[in-house]
């Protein structure tokens, strides 16, 4: 999420807090995510995207 805060791009906070988990949800059949110690999380839920939103360092997409 940080690439999307520097150049060229350079989004606000706000927005890239609004449009990562809800471009993640859309996609949601399209990639594989990764918890805390590289746990699959199966599926995109709301608690889960909760907790990507405050911590992003810890999970991979």
């Amino acid at each position: 999420m940080q690439a999307l805060l520097r150049k060229p791009l350079k989004l606000k906070q706000g927005f890239v807090d609004f449009w990562v988990p809800l471009f993640l949800f859309m996609k949601r059949h399209e990639f594989a995510l990764y918890g805390e110690q590289g746990k699959y999380i199966p599926e995109l839920r709301l608690e889960v995207v909760d907790l990507f939103s405050k911590s992003p360092n810890q999970y991979t997409v």
